[in-house]
């Protein structure tokens, strides 16, 4: 059923009363189900009141500062170029959690005063810091919306979006960053009468329409309750969805089954390959071992790869660099320069935007032929045994050709500040002894 009316609360009424009445009528019993004490037009009503009243005034003010400046987009290294437009083609992964690590997360949440889901969005926030380098995250979740005893028995749409954004600087321990994701979840808790779409029109975020605003990852605890049809005389079975639709660019899904955990990664097909969510999925789950045995470390010193992993790599001489793509996990891939490394996506990703700023706009091939033309030059103009260039440049597009390019031409680079003083500038070559070749030209 669409969202626009029904939701996962009402699909677990849904099966309990058909189950209910189905079971009834098959006996020749009357409808044993009482009646609804409101409908949802009254909902409704409520809701309106409360908006138009001022009531929730404060809630929004939470919201405005909660969400003040800018919100970082989730830059999550992707296999291919994001549509200028977002696609909802998805496809689904997972994994299932052993029931000894079960239990260990389950009591480091106790010992923390802290709820499973604030656990395992800890973990999820420090692998999407692990793996964007990004220290302000924020990821969206549902709530049920149910916030009166008397909706809870109502078949409609009650969820509403929260977004959880949380400050993972100054280098915090897995605990510090556990109790900053609580008092987090606990504030947009506190406020989350304020329907999603009035936040979007209330605060106007900047909109592209390749990505969703606010967050693109997508954190939803399952409810215990799965209730299942049970209809008498017949035999019922589920018949799974051909399709998946991704309405972000990654949704961790996860189910307490009570001695495990279950964790499901819905991704955007267009974004990530099948391999890149396998190895986001076997990051996560090594993550999770390491904070649920040494809760106290810091998150920069948190593994992604298991200690097998690790051991093997080690055994063969050779370094992973996961950056580029979710792909590369247990890639053994020999040790090799910047600029090979650059060379090498700047060949797979020639049309792909590797600088943007206010005056420039280029990709990895325009930016490769500038960086080339940069040490082609520096070769004709300086001579044998000049090995520093200095470059005198304003910290834009133009000195990351600079920069390239001086590698490029085996040399090494010394940056220069144009609005320093002249004569500090001369001693900076002369200590470097190195030789100025390019300017704002």
């Amino acid at each position: 059923m669409h969202h626009i009316i029904s939701d996962g609360w009402s699909m677990g009424i849904l099966r309990r009363e058909l189950s209910s009445l189905y079971n009834a009528f098959a006996l020749g019993q009357p409808n044993p189900l009482p009646e609804l004490p409101v409908q949802y037009a009254d909902y409704a009503y409520w809701q309106r009141q409360r908006l138009q009243s001022g009531v929730l005034d404060e809630q929004l003010r939470y919201w405005k500062h909660q969400l003040r400046g800018p919100v970082p987009a989730a830059e999550l290294p992707a296999d291919r170029p994001r549509p200028p437009v977002q696609t909802h083609k998805g496809a689904r992964q997972s994994l299932e959690v052993s029931g000894e690590l079960t239990q260990s997360l389950k009591a480091l949440s106790r010992r923390e005063g802290v709820s499973l889901f604030m656990t395992l969005l800890a973990a999820l926030k420090t692998l999407l810091f692990r793996l964007t380098d990004q220290v302000d995250i924020s990821v969206g979740t549902p709530v049920a919306g149910r916030t009166r005893s008397e909706t809870e028995g109502l078949i409609g749409l009650f969820l509403n979006n929260l977004v959880l954004r949380t400050d993972l600087s100054g280098q915090p321990t897995f605990l510090d960053l556990l109790h900053r994701v609580r008092q987090v979840t606990l504030g947009a808790y506190d406020h989350q009468d304020i329907p999603f779409e009035m936040l979007l029109t209330e605060l106007q975020p900047e909109r592209d329409l390749s990505r969703t605003p606010f967050f693109q990852v997508y954190v939803n605890m399952l409810p215990a309750d799965t209730a299942s049809l049970a209809l008498q005389g017949l035999g019922v079975s589920r018949i799974p969805h051909e399709g998946v639709h991704s309405n972000f660019d990654l949704t961790a899904y996860v189910s307490d089954k009570g001695s495990k955990i279950r964790i499901g990664f819905v991704y955007n097909a267009d974004l990530f390959s099948r391999p890149s969510v396998e190895a986001m999925l076997k990051y996560y789950q090594n993550l999770l071992m390491q904070v649920a045995a040494d809760p106290e470390q810091a998150i920069h010193d948190i593994h992604l790869l298991s200690a097998e992993d690790r051991q093997w790599l080690a055994s063969q001489s050779c370094t992973v660099q996961p950056a580029n793509s979710f792909a590369e996990f247990g890639a053994c891939k020999v040790e090799s320069t910047i600029v090979q490394r650059f060379e090498s996506q700047a060949k797979l990703h020639e049309t792909r935007i590797a600088v943007k700023t206010d005056g420039y706009h280029w990709t990895y091939d325009q930016l490769n032929r500038r960086a080339n033309q940069v040490a082609r030059a520096i070769l004709v103009k300086t001579s044998e045994g000049k090995e520093h260039v200095g470059l005198l440049l304003a910290h834009d597009a133009p000195m990351l050709a600079a920069m390239l390019g001086t590698l490029k031409a085996g040399k090494s680079y010394v940056p220069l500040d144009p609005s320093h003083p002249q004569k500090r500038l001369v001693h900076i070559l002369e200590d470097a002894q190195a030789r100025v070749v390019l300017g704002d030209s």
